[in-house]
Parts: C-alpha cells; structure tokens; sequence
C-alpha cells in the first residue's frame, strides 16, 4: 500500500435504539410486541441514519453477530438532515446512527424518538467483543449514561457498544511537517 493513516480523527460509536412506543395505539390494530434486544429485529425495518454504505455493513455485522440473517431485515437509509422527520413518522421499527458520541445529528434522532413521555430503548451490542475480535476495523467502546440528555438522562445507564475511528491518510513518503 502507498498510504498510511497519520492521526485518528475522531471516533465514532454505533448508536442502535427502538423509539418509544406512541401511547394510543390504533384501535384494533394489536401493536407488534416490543424490541427489548437485537435478536429480536428479525422480519422488522431498520432505519440507518446517513447514506454511507459503511453504516448499512456496520448494521449487518451487528445483525449477523447476533444470528439475524440480514436479508430477513428491511433497511432503509434516511440523509442525515431527514432523520429526525423519518423518526417522527415512524418510519422503522428501529434505528442505528454511527458518529462522535457528541454528534448533533444523533442526539436529535434520539430527541425524536420521544413520544408522549416514553423514552427510546438503546439496545446494547453486548458482544462488542467478538465483533471486535472478529473484525478489527471496530472496538468495543460503551456510550455513557446521558450522553444524549434529558431527564432521566438518555441512556438511563451506560450501554455496551461498537465503535470505529476514522483517520486522517496520506500518501507514503510525505514529509512529516506536512
């Protein structure tokens, strides 16, 4: 190879989560049981937040890890700037930003997912681990209790995640001063 990675530019971690549940459900229509952990997100539809492609095989390195198969998954991609209104239409059943931990982009996702009170559930990538073992491009990392506000803080308490760096490359043989 001919280039290099020069500086980490920051480091970004998976967010995965199930908005809260809208209060007055429909009536008639039975509400399809609540995602409480990944397994569980088989035959459902997955909103990635971004256009990256780098997102959408994040997301299916989790679901394999997990033994979702990811064609059982409908993913759909939302451009950043239309995330928060995709959430607010309910348009999946779960969603996955990757970012800093401070990202704004995220933490208004997450704002969205709030419905009457209730708050999103973050599903922690608890065999951050084996992904990581597995596949060196990630780390195991955790996402701290609040990061993303409110009160109670969202998360409630500190979950288990994968995060990735990004990095700053150049080309071999560049002078250290540049």
């Amino acid at each position: 190879k001919n280039a290099q990675a020069v500086a980490t530019l920051r480091k970004n971690v998976a967010v995965l989560w199930v908005p809260a549940q809208a209060a007055g459900k429909a009536r008639g229509k039975k509400a399809a049981p609540a995602i409480t952990k990944i397994s569980q997100l088989a035959g459902r539809r997955i909103g990635v937040v971004g256009r990256t492609d780098a997102n959408v095989n994040l997301l299916k390195v989790v679901l394999r890890q997990y033994g979702v198969d990811p064609e059982r998954v409908e993913i759909v991609q939302f451009p950043a700037s239309e995330a928060a209104e995709a959430i607010r239409n309910q348009r999946a059943d779960a969603y996955l930003a990757a970012g800093p931990v401070n990202s704004k982009i995220t933490a208004d996702a997450i704002a969205a997912s709030m419905r009457d009170g209730g708050t999103p559930k973050f599903l922690a990538i608890d065999s951050a681990e084996a992904i990581a073992q597995n596949h060196p491009a990630y780390e195991a990392s955790e996402i701290p209790a609040g990061t993303f506000g409110g009160a109670p803080g969202r998360p409630e308490e500190e979950v288990k995640t994968i995060s990735f760096a990004h990095h700053i490359v150049a080309r071999r043989g560049v002078s250290e001063s540049t």
